[in-house]
């Protein structure tokens, strides 16, 4: 095959809650930066879990961090949870 990679296929349960949600957050809140990292992660996650390339990985690592900043904001945050 050289340097192509066989293409595979990425199923999503439509019908899970989840994707639901996600899917409503999305629509409803087209421009919240955090439901853009969300919808990326979930997306892009299975392609590394499949060992296929990301087509920008540095997108990827921003969304990342991007979400759990969005969890826990400030160090202070990270560091009273972890007690």
């Amino acid at each position: 095959m050289g340097n192509r990679m066989a293409r595979k296929p990425l199923e999503l349960n439509t019908d899970h809650p989840i994707v639901q949600t996600l899917h409503q957050k999305a629509e409803a809140h087209k421009n919240d930066k955090v439901v853009k990292d969300l919808v990326a992660l979930v997306f892009e996650t299975p392609l590394l879990s499949s060992g296929l390339p990301l087509e920008d990985p540095q997108t990827h690592s921003s969304s990342c961090l991007g979400f759990f900043l969005s969890l826990c904001p400030s160090p202070a945050c990270v560091l009273s949870k972890s007690k």
